[in-house]
């Protein structure tokens, strides 16, 4: 009971500092808010709404090579979950409706390009996507109303830095102190019995 006490006393204490080191952060200026908004017209003045068919799949060097030969060709999605089918690799996909801001900001430019009926191959940690856009409508956001949305995700971006470099320098200052069996200060039983 009481190492529990004290394990939520030090959570409470650790957000408490980590909310502090987020607050110390200036707020995005408006030239901030401007520079994104331009360096990002695929989210703002380009952002456009997308139809498209998924399918996941592991990532593979061969898979990936065939299926980004598919797309290059503009083969359908159908005729890619054929291919997967016939060798055997799972994949899951289907339908999906997503706005610009739903796509991985690192992919979002590669989507944007494509026109409707063009496919790409996407690549992550977790494997492969085929993705084919069957459909899409220009939906864009205005400066002003994007504004108090970009201001939020800078400063999140900020803090998140913040954060991240104040746990890097605590860490490097935090000295730890190994007791009991974990001292190797101290001879174990079993390292004296094989003397």
């Amino acid at each position: 009971m009481v190492a529990e006490i004290e394990a939520a006393r030090r959570d409470i204490l650790t957000r408490a500092y980590l909310q502090s080191v987020a607050a110390t952060v200036p707020k995005p200026t408006a030239e901030q808010t401007h520079a994104y908004f331009a360096e990002h017209p695929q989210l703002f003045a380009e952002r456009r709404i997308f139809n498209v068919q998924e399918l996941q799949a592991p990532a593979d060097p061969a898979t990936v090579e065939q299926l980004r030969g598919m797309a290059a060709t503009g083969k359908s999605a159908e005729d890619a979950a054929a291919w997967l089918k016939s060798k055997g690799i799972r994949f899951g996909g289907g339908n999906a409706t997503r706005p610009a801001e739903q796509i991985p900001l690192e992919a979002l430019s590669k989507v944007a390009a494509l026109k409707d009926g063009q496919s790409l191959v996407l690549e992550t940690a977790q494997g492969i996507t085929f993705m084919r856009v069957v459909a899409s409508q220009a939906a864009p956001v205005s400066e002003d109303a994007a504004g108090p949305r970009i201001q939020q995700f800078l400063a999140n971006q900020a803090a998140s830095v913040a954060v991240k470099a104040a746990m890097k320098g605590l860490r490097a200052s935090t000295e730890v102190t190994y007791v009991g069996e974990f001292d190797s200060s101290k001879p174990t039983a079993a390292s004296g019995a094989i003397k």
